[in-house]
């Protein structure tokens, strides 16, 4: 053993000149973690070039077709009411949909530089681009820079996140906002400065004024707060700006029950398998991949946590994730909470009112990648590389079936329409949803001949048509239908409904009986079908003349 000690210094001679050990070496990002989180050879170049490899390629996935598919209804919705004149958006906001106002306001200054679907959605694929870095710093504070290379990696890739990537709407922006307050929320609890306050009160409030949900995500924070070990002037802290934050967002909160006009009332009964459907598409099967894949992914997310935790590398680390005051622990509580929170909240507030759909989920996604990147993180080598391909090829399967289906192929139908509309058509939509918009559009810049009017587009939207001048209020839906019974020649509905419905919605053959218009004198003529959209031709019957 002597002998054998001179000739290998390094293994056997601990008093001697000899390399540190991984777990002698002190993390940059924690000092208080030992270096297992930390091995040398990810603090080799290749580290800082995989995750530039990760990032380019979250860019690359966010920015492809951005710009193919149609606008649908909640897009259109966002370029309406970020569009309209000062007074009128104010008007709109404080009476009807204070929901998402800063991201309306974004968008609004977004507006000056153009207006196509590539540069409406721009912004939303920034913002969930620069999410990707920040889950990156939020992974790598607490479980160093393997588990944080593979969170970035999983979020590069998610279909999830590309979806609301490519959606001008405030899901993204809000996103983006709450991983920053919870970024300068781990570091007001390790480093008690008021800059970090102070971030994370404009983050969080910020989030909540980009979309409502985010204060779920909020709760979820100050929840997991109750399970750690802190001073007396920390609660003290915790409080005063949970107080703060309370009082930023409580004009919002009374806007919201004040604007409770049915904005929900689209969304079907909850049922238990709506749970399973939207978990299943924050974890990367969304709807629109046309494919069953919501068990798949849920199933391939349980397999890599069990395995994590089965895994020979992990005790220790779980051992030491245990004790009081640990990073790790910390960020392991705040996940756990941070995910349940919109589930639980959600599933709750649906047995009054119904609220699940996946995307209000947005706020589940991010703590999911997080802990999915750790337990990868602490797979054997060899096992680590099947956990990655089991995510990554179905992930990107589903990303290129989303490129290739639109939503609502509103572009289409109304170019269609255009073709199609001839001297004494009237065109209508349905009043309760946005076709007007849809119809201004797509239609603005084509040729439309309606000797009845001179607006590019007839129709009603009681949500916009008071306030943007590009709907009909109540009395222009009398005017169109005095003069679609007396002498229109063929008359077009419009309407966002499933293309395996032959019929007209209820409320809109209500809306029409009410302004005097039965289609008894009109005939079927034809229904064109699109992705979300339908064109229904009625052609006026010919009556037999009098003997």
């Amino acid at each position: 053993m002597p002998a054998l000690s001179l000739l290998q210094p390094n293994f056997y001679n601990p008093g001697g000149n000899r390399r540190p050990r991984p777990q002698e070496i002190k993390s940059p990002l924690a000092p208080g973690l030992a270096a297992a989180t930390l091995p040398p050879r990810w603090r080799r170049p290749a580290a800082p070039i995989l995750f530039f490899v990760f990032l380019f390629a979250g860019l690359f996935l966010r920015l492809y077709a951005l710009g193919r598919h149609s606008l649908w209804i909640d897009e259109m919705a966002s370029y309406g009411i970020s569009s309209l004149p000062w007074h009128n958006f104010l008007q709109l906001i404080f009476r009807h949909e204070a929901n998402m106002v800063f991201y309306y306001l974004w968008l609004r200054a977004w507006l000056h530089l153009g207006v196509n679907a590539f540069l409406l959605r721009l912004p939303s694929a920034i913002f969930s681009f620069l999410t990707i870095p920040v889950l990156y710093a939020i992974t790598a504070r607490a479980w160093g820079l393997r588990a944080a290379l593979w969170t970035s990696g999983l979020l590069a890739a998610n279909p999830f996140a590309i979806e609301y990537a490519q959606n001008a709407r405030g899901y993204a922006l809000a996103t983006l906002l709450l991983c920053l307050s919870f970024l300068f929320l781990l570091r007001s609890l390790d480093e008690a400065s008021r800059a970090n306050w102070f971030l994370f009160d404009l983050f969080a409030v910020l989030a909540v004024y980009s979309h409502f949900l985010s204060g779920l995500a909020l709760l979820g924070f100050f929840a997991a707060l109750f399970t750690l070990r802190l001073t007396r002037a920390q609660w003290i802290c915790i409080a005063w700006h949970a107080l703060v934050i309370a009082i930023a967002v409580l004009p919002l909160a009374i806007l919201a029950i004040l604007q409770d006009h049915g904005q929900l009332a689209w969304i079907p009964p909850f049922r238990l398998h709506q749970l399973g459907q939207s978990l299943g598409s924050i974890s990367g099967a969304i709807d629109r991949s046309r494919w069953e894949f919501w068990p798949i992914m849920l199933s391939i997310y349980g397999v890599i946590l069990l395995a994590a935790l089965r895994s020979r590398h992990s005790p220790n680390r779980l051992k030491a994730a245990a004790t009081a005051g640990d990073p790790r622990c910390r960020l392991l509580k705040f996940l756990l909470a941070w995910f349940l929170a919109a589930p639980v909240l959600l599933t709750l507030a649906s047995l009054w009112q119904p609220f699940m759909i996946d995307r209000f989920l947005f706020s589940s996604a991010p703590p999911l990648m997080i802990a999915a990147g750790i337990a990868i993180s602490t797979l054997p080598s060899r096992f680590k590389a099947i956990a990655g391909s089991c995510y990554f090829i179905p992930a990107l399967l589903i990303v290129f079936a989303y490129y290739q289906s639109p939503f609502q192929n509103w572009r289409g139908a109304i170019h269609f329409l255009q073709s199609r509309i001839q001297p004494g058509d009237i065109v209508l939509s349905e009043p309760v949803t946005t076709e007007t918009l849809a119809i201004h559009y797509y239609g603005r810049h084509l040729p439309m001949v309606y000797p009845a009017y001179g607006d590019p587009a007839h129709v009603l939207s009681r949500r916009y048509g008071a306030l943007g001048g590009d709907g009909m209020g109540w009395e222009d839906l009398l005017h169109a239908v005095g003069i679609a019974r007396c002498c229109a020649r063929r008359l077009w509905l419009v309407t966002h409904a499933n293309n395996h419905h032959r019929g007209l919605p209820k409320t809109f053959l209500r809306t029409l009986a009410r302004a005097g218009l039965r289609l008894h004198a009109f005939k079927l003529l034809h229904i064109y079908y699109f992705t979300g959209v339908k064109l229904i031709c009625y052609q006026r019957a010919l009556t037999p003349a009098p003997s």
